[in-house]
């Protein structure tokens, strides 16, 4: 969980930065951006047409060596989740998940799914309590679109910003600890009311910012149920290859705002 939050973070972090890009000074506009930043995203055809050269050629991703004997330790003792991490790996992939989460004003719950087409078309849709904040990042295109405003904010990105958003992806292709140090379980266990295979790595990795993993699979199809990393829980509701290619698309009633004419 944490790989993907942590590729979640640099796209958030780029629409954090991209958000903040215009003035001050039209104070419609920078209304306009915080609705659309509350709300937010789908794609545009013409880019998606664009990029597509661009993005097929990145679509298979190459697993360093590191990583692949990193993949084999796991899969030889939590076969479950090591499958999971190995299929993360082979684009197009999704993962759709809901957790709840805690803040100052009480609980809020939150629903995400990662699309993953190529190394550099990537659409992360989140549902929260208040509504819908999602974005898409394709090729050098980058769009926060809201469907409750039936509009999208876009910038084409620079080509180093936009190489740094696809080095945060390959990073994310390497440990995030040792797995030949880590300790092992599995078996069967009762959680939420419900019997489940479960699957735990304890880290000893003092580098590693995790401690532990558990997961817990469906015992007849072994499919994930839920992931909990360090006593955050995250429900998965879908993972697979077959993508929806219609969150690349932007409606044709949708309004248009360029960011960088927000000054």
């Amino acid at each position: 969980m944490k790989k993907i939050l942590a590729l979640i973070a640099a796209v958030m972090m780029c629409g954090a930065v991209l958000s903040g890009c215009g003035g001050n000074d039209d104070e419609s506009s920078a209304e306009e951006a915080s609705e659309i930043s509350e709300s937010a995203v789908e794609d545009a055809e013409e880019t998606t047409e664009s990029a597509d050269s661009a993005s097929t050629a990145d679509a298979n991703i190459e697993v360093s060596d590191e990583y692949q004997e990193f993949i084999e330790i796991l899969k030889e003792n939590v076969p479950i989740y090591g499958a999971y991490i190995e299929e993360s790996t082979k684009f197009p992939v999704y993962n759709s998940f809901f957790y709840t989460d805690e803040d100052d004003e009480g609980t809020y719950s939150v629903e995400m799914e990662v699309i993953i087409a190529a190394i550099n078309r990537i659409a992360v849709n989140t549902v929260m309590d208040e509504g819908a904040v999602n974005i898409i990042v394709d090729g050098n295109m980058y769009y926060l679109v809201s469907p409750d405003s039936n509009a999208a904010l876009y910038m084409e990105l620079d080509d180093e910003t936009a190489a740094e958003l696809t080095e945060s992806l390959k990073s994310s292709m390497n440990p995030s600890f040792d797995a030949s140090a880590a300790e092992y379980e599995s078996g069967k266990t009762d959680y939420n009311g419900t019997e489940y295979l479960y699957e735990t790595i304890n880290v000893n990795d003092e580098e590693s910012e995790i401690n532990s993993i558990t997961v817990y699979a469906d015992t007849e199809t072994e499919e994930i149920k839920y992931i909990d990393v360090d006593g955050s829980v995250m429900e998965m509701k879908g993972f697979g290859h077959d993508i929806d290619e219609s969150v690349f698309v932007i409606p044709d009633d949708y309004e248009l705002i360029n960011m960088e004419d927000m000054d």
